[in-house]
């Protein structure tokens, strides 16, 4: 009943419910015209005075690699699943899907996953074998449909698998060329030096006593893990390539005789700076000493060293640092995959036959679009939108 419940719920609101509680016919408080008191069913269910026939709690699900343990060999899954049971296997240990509920036929939304699930999932995939499942597609097959596609896929780009190098570069490798995404967001900065639509901005808050020494140390451990906190671009001879400096940059700033509207416009001013990307820093970390207890870091970067979604792998992974750092603990950090590999990958990987199928593909496809509309429009140019910076409450302990 529980997997029948689950599925209705995604299919329906797009949501998958970790908690199910299943109360007898007609026991939720309702008003007159018969629509269910929200509140007084919540203080029914704390109090526990509902009449409840059972209740089914999703397993826990297991960490993402956005944390310090070791990542998957992708060697052993470069080229694709070695059998039919792959996928299925990162079902049941990425997501808890009991194994019971994994038959070939059945519809991902009727294991509960949602769309957000759904995007999840092709990232994983994506990372484990190099293969980009299409979001249409994930929403509609069966399992045994998502494991074909994997492994045909994945046997397709085996002549362009990504590298297994070491996952930190080495000290003499310090300077390679960019993607095709940074190469764009690079043509965007030349014509807009000033503008900060790319700009990445994020507050953390520290509670109880600070350790700067141990945040320091933590923060370059962080960027020894992740080349993109230590990002530059330079240019020579018509020739982009971004650079890896050794240390981050850090400011350090005593804001504990600040109210709160000179702090609010100080972390507004912070995401309004723009970058220089040929003279970086291009991840920016600012420290707010409030006072002995409280402390606010920022991290203010260009969208072309890292996304949102490194950045809260980055955020969980200094905390962990941090804690470590701290209470004088071991961590083994485990070093993350270089960024380089990927760069290598996809500039193969175009130069592939594959590449050249999906190229004639897209150009059959979208070869006969309409001419653009001419539209009036009120004014002419580009206005920059100033970005204010999002703020999170965490606590790095």
């Amino acid at each position: 009943m529980a997997r029948a419940v689950r599925q209705r719920v995604v299919e329906d609101v797009d949501l998958s419910p970790d908690v199910l509680v299943f109360v007898a016919h007609g026991n939720l408080p309702r008003t007159t015209s018969g629509k269910i008191r929200r509140a007084a069913t919540r203080e029914a269910f704390q109090s526990g005075t509902l009449k409840i026939m059972g209740t089914w709690v999703r397993p826990e699900r297991h960490p993402g690699n956005d944390t310090l343990i070791k990542r998957p060999n992708r060697r052993a899954g470069a080229h694709g699943p070695r059998n039919s049971s792959a996928v299925t296997q990162v079902l049941q240990e990425r997501f808890a899907i009991h194994a019971g509920d994994l038959d070939k036929n059945t519809s991902l939304t009727a294991i509960g996953i949602d769309s957000l699930q759904s995007t999840e999932l092709i990232a994983t995939i994506e990372r484990l074998w190099g293969v980009r499942v299409p979001y249409t597609f994930i929403l509609n097959c069966s399992i045994g449909e998502l494991d074909a596609f994997v492994a045909s896929a994945a046997k397709r780009i085996r002549e362009v698998p990504i590298e297994t190098l070491a996952a930190v570069a080495d000290a003499e490798q310090r300077e390679f060329s960019l993607s095709e995404g940074q190469k764009a967001l690079w043509f965007v900065q030349l014509l807009y030096p000033e503008g900060t639509a790319y700009s990445i901005s994020r507050a953390v808050r520290i509670r109880g006593p600070l350790n700067v020494d141990a945040l320091g140390k933590s923060l370059e451990l962080l960027a020894k893990r992740h080349q993109s906190l230590c990002l530059r671009i330079s240019e020579s001879g018509g020739v982009v390539t971004q650079i890896f400096d050794a240390v981050p940059h850090v400011v350090i700033v005593d804001a504990t005789e600040w109210d709160h509207s000179q702090f609010s416009r100080e972390l507004d001013s912070c995401s309004a700076k723009p970058f220089d990307l040929r003279k970086g820093p291009l991840v920016r970390f600012y420290l707010y000493l409030r006072s002995d207890s409280e402390a606010i870091m920022v991290f203010n970067a260009h969208h072309i060293a890292l996304d949102l979604w490194s950045m809260k792998i980055f955020l969980k992974e200094l905390g962990s640092l941090y804690a470590a750092q701290k209470n004088r603990e071991p961590l083994a950090v485990e070093p993350d995959y270089a960024y380089r590999n990927y760069v290598s990958w996809q500039e193969r990987f175009l130069s592939s036959k594959e590449a050249e199928t999906q190229w004639n593909f897209w150009r059959r496809q979208l070869g006969n679009v309409p001419p653009p509309l001419q539209l009036p429009f009120a004014r002419h140019g580009i206005s920059q939108s100033r970005s204010r910076i999002d703020r999170t409450a965490q606590a790095l302990e």
